[in-house]
């Protein structure tokens, strides 16, 4: 089992810093520290937490047993190069979807991936449990102790390396946030016609049920699954005043087409 009152030192203090910390404190961690370059993002963290803060990375405590980096992908890299060495059995691990693990070689033996397949947003409750964890580790110790740890924290986790983590990256990125823009531009194209979004509301809790109930593919409907051009072109001529919309439409309508052409 895991250990009680692990030591864990949260890097970061932006959205998954608040709600992976507050899931570990309720395991049974302590969270000892929170780093943030911003001071009062810290702070406030530490506060919520009733732990230390430092907007100093020279002030980080060496004596965790766990140090969670929970920035954003494009400042891992230089954070880790301004990290002091980890000499001892600490695990050095970040919660990067598409960042590698070796990053983090340059600075501890025991390093790994602890990543929460899922969006956070700090006022929006996540159920922990429900979420996948995709960890890995540099070592057989490492790799015990993040998946022990993500076992207390949910009951979906997966042990992958650094190409299949990025590769369900990638896929979540289709799913989540390609899936969330064009939900906004349906939103906006409405709204910008004076038509009421929320119509729109019972067909998205049915496309959504479908998706998670059957096989995506087969459920596919619609004009461009039909080559129906002349509904394809009444629709793209809707989009006219806005090239970028109709450039997605046109775009995915096409990958449509060709995914059903070749099946049949």
């Amino acid at each position: 089992m895991l250990k009680q009152h692990i030591k864990v030192t949260a890097i970061g203090s932006g959205n998954v810093a608040w709600h992976l910390t507050e899931a570990l404190k309720n395991i049974g961690c302590k969270i000892y520290q929170v780093y943030s370059r911003n001071k009062d993002n810290a702070q406030r963290l530490a506060l919520h937490l009733d732990c230390d803060s430092t907007h100093y990375i020279e002030e980080i405590k060496m004596d965790s047993d766990l140090y969670l980096i929970m920035v954003s992908d494009d400042a891992i890299a230089g954070l880790v190069s301004e990290l002091p060495q980890f000499t001892g059995s600490q695990i050095l691990a970040h919660t990067s979807g598409s960042v590698p693990s070796t990053i983090l070689s340059k600075k501890s033996m025991h390093y790994g991936s602890f990543y929460p397949l899922q969006t956070f947003i700090r006022s929006q409750k996540v159920d922990i449990s429900e979420v996948p964890f995709l960890v890995y580790g540099s070592t057989p110790s490492s790799l015990r102790f993040l998946r022990m740890t993500a076992n207390k924290l949910s009951q979906n986790v997966k042990e992958i390396n650094d190409v299949e983590r990025l590769q369900y990256h990638l896929s979540a990125v289709f799913v989540n946030n390609f899936i969330n823009h064009i939900a906004c531009i349906s939103d906006q194209y409405l709204s910008n016609q004076n038509l009421d979004p929320k119509v729109l509301e019972p067909l998205m809790k049915t496309t959504f049920d479908k998706i998670l109930k059957g096989n995506t593919c087969e459920n596919q409907t619609g004009p461009a699954k039909r080559d129906d051009k002349k509904l394809m072109q009444k629709h793209t001529g809707l989009l006219n005043s806005n090239p970028n919309w109709k450039s997605i439409y046109e775009s995915i309508s096409e990958s449509i087409k060709e995914q059903y052409e070749s099946n049949q």
